[in-house]
């Protein structure tokens, strides 16, 4: 079940802040679409949309630290947000996952991290509109394959990302009687399948696509579940930028943009089109 944490006070949030990494500015290697300044969107930094996101994640925002993310599906979605709002650079925070949807923090203009909307999470935050949809991808070592089926899945110890969709769908439907661990980093998951600490991994399905095909045939993803929905973007309650947001995301999806980043960032590091992966119920 998604965990509840207690808002800390200011003190606690302003020691989350501070250690907070921030990117340098610029779009990096991103094509951007559509019309400069056709949205307003009110940023905490004059110029420049401050984005959220928790790291690494390759895959979404390319880069070996925040000061070196130059592409990636969501830093690009972003670039071409600040662009429809006439902005002049992006920069990523990197943030910690439990206080971002608990709703401990500011200081960001929105969060873009393949985060699923759900009616618990919006008690802490706002969302955007969605703008990309996904369900949940099972990987396993590939020498384990044939061994991990939906009636033996329950036994077998599982790794998921900490108050993730995922989390909770473990807990209240597949409920193991195997181990559960916890991982607050989508790489770190992956290391312990490999590692033979755990055997499944129950994640997006569009991140552990790249995590297979990039492990040299040490992995594979077996199956889906339809557990996931509607990704958006995730504010501080309350925030002005909603608007202008959902503006910029609205024209992306209409004007084929977000269909050219999901061709030029994801596809290429799936291997694999994931309406070929069997869904397991």
């Amino acid at each position: 079940m998604i965990r509840n944490i207690l808002k800390s006070g200011m003190a606690a949030a302003a020691l989350i802040l501070s250690a907070v990494q921030v990117s340098a500015a610029g779009f990096g290697d991103c094509a951007l679409t559509g019309t400069a300044s056709s949205v307003k969107i009110p940023t905490v930094t004059e110029g420049t949309l401050t984005v959220a996101a928790i790291l690494p994640s390759p895959d979404s925002f390319r880069g070996d630290s925040p000061e070196t993310i130059d592409g990636g599906f969501e830093y690009c979605v972003a670039a071409n947000i600040a662009h429809r709002a006439g902005l002049t650079s992006v920069v990523v925070k990197n943030v910690p996952w439990p206080a971002l949807i608990a709703g401990q923090l500011d200081g960001f203009d929105v969060a873009l991290s393949n985060i699923f909307i759900t009616d618990e999470r919006k008690k802490n935050v706002d969302f955007t509109i969605p703008y990309f949809r996904a369900t949940s991808g099972v990987m396993v070592r590939s020498e384990d394959q044939g061994s991990i089926t939906p009636e033996t899945i329950s036994s077998k110890r599982i790794g998921v990302f900490l108050a993730s969709v995922q989390d909770k769908y473990v807990s209240d439907v597949l409920k193991p009687t195997g181990e559960v661990r916890r991982f607050e980093s989508g790489p770190d998951m992956y290391t312990a399948l490999r590692a033979n600490q755990i055997d499944v991994v129950i994640f997006d399905l569009s991140l552990v696509l790249p995590a297979a095909n990039s492990s040299e045939g040490a992995l594979k993803v077996i199956a889906q579940y339809d557990v996931g929905g509607d990704v958006g973007g995730v504010l501080p309650k309350g925030s002005a930028a909603k608007e202008g947001l959902d503006a910029a995301l609205d024209n992306i999806m209409k004007d084929g943009t977000l269909e050219a980043l999901v061709a030029t960032w994801y596809s290429p590091l799936w291997g694999v089109d994931p309406k070929t992966i069997p869904a397991w119920k």
